[in-house]
């Protein structure tokens, strides 16, 4: 219901900003809502117990009556809804994305939830025989770090040799395929073939929002991806990322010891996932047979396998020819 007042109101603008609009006043409503009527979690879980105690003691006090009855299974309903509500929230919190230790085990999840955000602060980094600590001095230091190691300077002059050694390959019905405006199933069928429950980008929206709730937000989503592939525009900001730093392995103590990746607004990645979907029907024509990984129907394991047997054939007398292996 609060998703359907707030997505009712008008917003005027291009389809992206009212689509980035509506989704902020959303993020507000819900915090509001959060505050107001949603509450502490274990406070509405221990309300609805006491009550659900409160008419189970009246109905052995009084006897059974059709009436106190009903108000049982509602007080019943009530708490299993707050167990549910409860099992989500810590569900989430601790990123776990299955069930295994038991149907309401949140104990687990809260445990989980507390050692993942334990493991999550960067309290120390070490650069070359200097230790830092201070929060402050932590953020400029990765800061500096990746802008020095993603910031060029570009020195590239087209003399168009890479057009005159690189075949064309992608056909005139190839690129029409790859840049026609997309239908309104072809949009539902990339919101609800990624992960739902993936990490959200800087707006807060991941995808389980927005495969909940599509048949409110639909034409609104559509609109704004059907703007793209009309105008090659993207609004400022739509793009923002999140950057997450993980670390290689359980010591990490340099800022080289973590991988940053993108956590990027779910909005964009419906984009670029129609854009996957469709350069994934041509790639095995524009993409060498010599690569093997990260293709559909191909495997990196075949490159280890003929590594394997060059390398067993090098220890084979052979005659008339040479045979090395290249690194």
């Amino acid at each position: 219901r609060l998703v359907n007042e707030v997505w009712s109101n008008p917003v005027n603008g291009c389809p992206m900003y009212i689509l980035a609009q509506k989704l902020k006043s959303l993020k507000a409503a819900f915090k509001s809502w959060n505050i107001h009527t949603f509450g502490n979690v274990k406070a509405r879980v221990d309300s609805c117990m006491k009550e659900v105690e409160a008419i189970q003691q009246q109905i052995s006090l009084e006897g059974y009556s059709d009436d106190l009855h009903n108000i049982e299974i509602g007080a019943q309903s009530n708490l299993q809804q707050a167990l549910q509500f409860e099992e989500s929230f810590w569900k989430q919190k601790s990123s776990i994305n299955w069930f295994t230790y038991g149907d309401r085990n949140t104990a687990f999840f809260h445990r989980m939830a507390k050692i993942k955000y334990a493991s999550k602060q960067m309290s120390i980094l070490r650069s070359g025989d200097m230790v830092i600590d201070d929060p402050l001095e932590i953020e400029n230091h990765v800061i500096n770090y990746y802008t020095n190691l993603y910031a060029v300077s570009n020195n590239c002059v087209d003399n168009g040799l890479i057009a005159k050694v690189i075949p064309k390959i992608v056909t005139d019905e190839d690129n029409m395929m790859l840049t026609k405006i997309p239908t309104m199933e072809e949009v539902k069928t990339a919101v609800f073939s990624m992960n739902g429950s993936g990490a959200p980008g800087p707006d807060g929206f991941g995808g389980s929002f927005y495969q909940s709730f599509w048949n409110i937000i639909a034409t609104d989503v559509y609109n704004s991806v059907v703007q793209f592939f009309h105008s090659n525009w993207i609004m400022p900001g739509l793009n923002s990322n999140l950057v997450c730093l993980v670390p290689k392995f359980k010591e990490a103590d340099r800022i080289e010891d973590y991988r940053p990746i993108a956590l990027a607004n779910f909005q964009f990645k419906i984009i670029t996932k129609v854009l996957s979907d469709r350069l994934s029907r041509i790639a095995p024509k524009i993409i060498s047979p010599q690569q093997r990984g990260f293709i559909q129907g191909r495997h990196i394991t075949d490159c280890i396998f003929s590594a394997s047997e060059a390398i067993n054939l090098l220890g084979k007398k052979t005659y008339g020819v040479q045979l090395s292996v290249l690194g």
